[in-house]
């Protein structure tokens, strides 16, 4: 059954009427100039998205991992050298679903100023672990209409407060 969502998610996100919306999107993923992983750090989680490769011009499994503020993209589970990366601070991250024949696609959107990354799954478990990790490393949309800055603790680092008078911190 999975290899069949599989087939069926690789099929409709290739064909060319869906393409079209995504062809002249950029993507934010930079290229590694030295290794980007963190030391001394476990990755969060590990896993397989449709990403949209602007090479072929079409939508490819990419191996993916996660760590504090930080995504690398792998070709493969091998880890071959040619690892891109995306730093989440910059990011505002946005979900969305999206029937497709059988089965559901579930979307990770991450924006930056004028670039889109769409990480796209069949699997509901997967996206909605990634999607509550990565939340907590990108900008959240419409800010000041939740919270409000208090007073400045550090430079950079914030106390605010939400409407049900909770307190946070945020840099």
């Amino acid at each position: 059954m999975e290899d069949k969502n599989q087939i069926l998610l690789n099929f409709i996100l290739n064909d060319p009427k869906h393409l079209k919306k995504h062809i002249d999107t950029l993507s934010p993923f930079k290229s590694q100039k030295k290794n980007q992983k963190p030391l001394n750090q476990k990755a969060l989680f590990k896993g397989n998205f449709y990403c949209y490769y602007k090479q072929n011009n079409q939508y490819k499994n990419f191996y993916f991992e996660l760590y504090p503020n930080l995504i690398l993209k792998y070709n493969d589970k091998n880890k071959t050298p040619s690892a891109e990366y995306l730093l989440l601070q910059y990011c505002q991250i946005f979900q969305e679903s999206e029937v497709l024949g059988e089965s559901v696609a579930f979307t990770i959107i991450l924006e930056t100023e004028n670039e889109i990354c769409r990480l796209i799954t069949d699997k509901y478990q997967q996206h909605k672990l990634w999607s509550k990790c990565i939340r907590k490393y990108c900008r959240v949309p419409n800010f000041l209409g939740r919270y409000k800055v208090d007073c400045r603790i550090y430079e950079h680092f914030y106390r605010c407060i939400d409407k049900k008078k909770r307190i946070y911190s945020a840099n």
